[in-house]
């Protein structure tokens, strides 16, 4: 299961790989830091899959209140299964305030995740709404002006069998779907995706911070700190650019471990990753290194050398 909301950037595919390597090379970790939270993957899995005490810590105050509804309520919200118009998406991304709604909105209606361009194209939105309308609502006149009959489909109860049904008929040629992934609904796989989280057991103890990096206080008898900073040379994310230099003395100052995930670094490297970046907004995505450094600090057993 792929754990996160989307983010450009995300560490979802990979979050477990990640953990690993951090953790097994630590002996007796009690406190676990992502201070560029982001979409969550690494704090989510972290909180999934160990022990110790997880702290979420975010600078956008719109994915920040996204994770907060998420965290204290066990089921979504009405408006999550809204359609949400190229208006309204411009309309949350220039609030000054930030809520959980802003939040859904940027990151599951903005395409390729960057939260600044509308999620479908003009050309295909309406379609897309018509799906959208049909298989969330049932809408039998949406139905027909997609050119199909499958009124049978509405027997399925639950949204997201019904959304993956759809998608398997939709595949075989029906209707007005005659184009590359058109057959895709990418809002309603995100929502699920969130839906996912919700179903976390220990997420209430998830802590959460909307705080600059160097602001988090680190606390703990072993406290253990990942870093998943905006890659230098990359499109900046919303919250604009981070000074690395600055970040980069910040780390090797700070007298616990601190993980970085980057293509470079001024520390050593102590595992590399293979895979397909997700910055790009394409399912054309080239194929990326980058690597896991680490500032020196912290008892280490388990040495790995590249």
């Amino acid at each position: 299961m792929n754990l996160g909301i989307p983010y450009m950037g995300s560490k979802r595919k990979l979050a477990p790989t990640i953990l690993n390597a951090i953790i097994s090379r630590h002996n007796g970790v009690t406190d676990f830091y992502d201070l560029f939270g982001g979409g969550g993957s690494i704090s989510f899995n972290a909180i999934s899959l160990y022990n110790f005490n997880v702290h979420y810590n975010e600078l956008n105050s719109h994915i920040f209140e996204l994770v907060k509804y998420l965290k204290q309520n066990k089921t979504l919200d009405p408006k999550f299964y809204e359609w949400v118009t190229r208006e309204e998406f411009f309309k949350q991304c220039n609030r000054t305030d930030a809520d959980w709604y802003s939040g859904f909105v940027m990151s599951c209606w903005s395409f390729g995740n960057k939260q600044s361009s509308y999620i479908y194209g003009a050309d295909i939105e309406n379609i897309k709404r018509l799906a959208h309308q049909f298989v969330v609502f049932g809408c039998l006149d949406s139905m027909r002006e997609l050119n199909l009959e499958i009124p049978e489909l509405l027997n399925i109860k639950d949204v997201q069998k019904r959304r993956n049904k759809f998608c398997e008929i939709v595949k075989e040629g029906m209707g007005r779907f005659d184009l590359q992934n058109q057959e895709r609904i990418q809002s309603l796989e995100r929502i699920q995706n969130l839906q996912n989280l919700q179903n976390l057991q220990n997420l209430q103890n998830l802590q959460i911070t909307n705080l600059s990096y160097e602001d988090v206080k680190i606390t703990g008898n072993s406290p253990v700190i990942y870093c998943d900073i905006p890659y230098k040379g990359t499109e900046e994310y919303k919250e604009g650019g981070l000074n690395h230099d600055k970040f980069y003395q910040w780390a090797a100052d700070c007298p616990h471990p601190v993980y970085i995930s980057e293509y470079s670094a001024p520390f050593e490297m102590i595992e590399m990753f293979s895979h397909r970046s997700s910055l790009s907004a394409t399912n054309n995505a080239k194929k990326t290194i980058e690597s896991i450094f680490w500032n020196g600090k912290g008892d280490v057993y388990k040495m790995k050398l590249f």
